[in-house]
């Protein structure tokens, strides 16, 4: 592969070894700069990328060994691709109307609903959705494991039972006034498992101000537009949702918690430094 150059197929390494290399336009003396990339090795797939965005080649590959590839056609690849996001449709309709909150759906309005979402992979510790209240999509975990967590404003939290810690900017002989740190807290309300749903709170209640976040433990989930669900539902799908909106804990519910850990987690760093003290002596 040439920098530069339109793409016309993809490549599966079967062995030895590649590097990409790139070729800085901007060249001293008439002499081009060129730097390695990366290395590919095994099972590595190649310039797959360009073919999905028609797009130039951006690096270079050479071989640093005798390389056995795998050549795809663009043809080719564009079959296969077709033939991937068929099954993987069908697989999706199957999934939702196993769903209790989409059984009563008509087929025709699940195929619709399907082809107006989206899904995505997430790798664990990846934050999906930041903030509930802004966000445009419920969000169904469709393999997988998620973390459902109310962001808790540090500006209402008690200053009894903050978490502190020091300014990084300065570090004075004598040590200053503790400030608050004013980055959101999260408080864990619930885990997500395959076919749980998030984002029906701050739907069917609009007095709802929870702030909720969605972190990946390693899931595959499905984004469904508010405004479509609330358009397609049936009315017994919109019953269902508002019960199990009727789970969540209120705001002064999670506030209570939250103080009840911290009081918790001081009680119990007060009992290692004691035990501590006592080893120590």
């Amino acid at each position: 592969m040439k920098q530069g150059h339109m793409a016309t197929e993809c490549y599966l390494l079967l062995s030895g070894k590649l590097k990409f290399m790139i070729t800085d336009e901007k060249c001293e003396n008439g002499i081009l700069a060129s730097k390695a990339l990366y290395e590919l090795e095994d099972e590595d797939f190649i310039g797959e990328t360009c073919l999905l965005t028609n797009t130039r080649r951006p690096a270079s590959v050479i071989c640093k060994s005798d390389t056995e590839l795998l050549v795809i056609d663009k043809k080719v690849f564009e079959c296969a691709l077709a033939s991937i996001r068929y099954e993987q449709y069908h697989a999706t309709c199957r999934f939702l109307r196993k769903l209790p909150l989409f059984s009563t759906w008509p087929s025709e309005k699940i195929d619709f609903i399907i082809h107006c979402s989206l899904q995505k992979l997430y790798r664990a510790g990846t934050t999906v959705i930041t903030d509930s209240l802004n966000s445009y999509f419920i969000v169904i975990v469709k393999s997988g494991r998620c973390t459902e967590a109310a962001r808790l404003d540090p500006r209402t939290i008690n200053t009894q039972d903050a978490t502190w810690q020091m300014t990084p900017q300065c570090k004075p002989e004598k040590q200053g006034p503790k400030v608050a740190s004013l980055v959101p807290r999260l408080l864990k309300i619930r885990t997500l498992e395959q076919g749980d749903i998030f984002g029906l709170a701050n739907l069917m209640d609009k007095s709802c101000v929870l702030q909720l976040s969605l972190i990946s433990e390693g899931a595959e989930c499905i984004f469904i537009p508010k405004r479509l669900f609330l358009e397609e539902a049936t009315a017994k799908s919109k019953q269902m949702a508002l019960q199990m909106f009727s789970s969540y804990p209120t705001e002064s519910t999670i506030q209570e918690s939250y103080n009840l850990q911290q009081a918790w987690n001081r009680y119990k760093n007060k009992l290692i430094k004691q035990h501590l003290k006592w080893h120590q002596k």
